[in-house]
């Protein structure tokens, strides 16, 4: 996609994982501007949030969006502090932070009956033909959780804020009869 400077303000989603985070931004709410991941190594909570004020410098973000911190969804400490850092950052670079809690995203998808991450990563590449070649195959028990799935999971963060802000995109990821 393209990395091009933007006149509009930008949402920009985020999802933490152990390995780096997955990132999208919108520039309204069914337009998806730009996506990608990050996948760090050595201090991962330090490199992280280089990349991610890196984003902050190069896109005009007006607003951040990422998964509200729970008791009942476990994260390792690291990627809990991750997140602190995250919105620490944003807030410090005046950019507004949205959080959704993980039930709040299954019930803004669950009028399309996705309520696992696989079911809306599916839904999401139905309603962003773009984002389809990225969705991973459904995993088995056994096997860890694939890169990928990050990106889908900061999309649906932003897209669950543009339908609680009154935005409705749900017919669009129903599949076809």
């Amino acid at each position: 996609m393209s990395t091009s400077p933007h006149p509009v303000a930008l949402t920009l989603g985020i999802s933490p994982t152990k390995r780096g985070f997955g990132w999208v931004a919108f520039d309204g709410p069914l337009s998806l501007f730009d996506w990608g991941s990050v996948f760090v190594r050595g201090e991962k909570n330090l490199n992280c949030v280089r990349y991610f004020e890196g984003l902050l410098d190069r896109l005009p973000v007006e607003l951040l969006v990422m998964e509200e911190p729970s008791a009942k969804v476990h994260r390792s400490d690291r990627v809990s502090a991750l997140q602190g850092l995250l919105r620490s950052s944003a807030l410090l670079r005046n950019v507004e932070v949205a959080t959704y809690r993980r039930d709040q995203v299954q019930r803004c998808f669950s009028v399309v009956a996705a309520q696992s991450q696989q079911e809306i990563a599916e839904a999401i590449a139905r309603l962003f033909p773009d984002l389809a070649h990225k969705v991973p195959r459904k995993r088995s028990a056994w096997m860890g959780e694939d890169r990928r799935m990050a990106i889908f999971s900061a999309v649906a963060l932003v897209l669950t804020h543009f339908q609680i802000d009154g935005t409705d995109f749900v017919e669009s990821m129903k599949p076809a009869a």
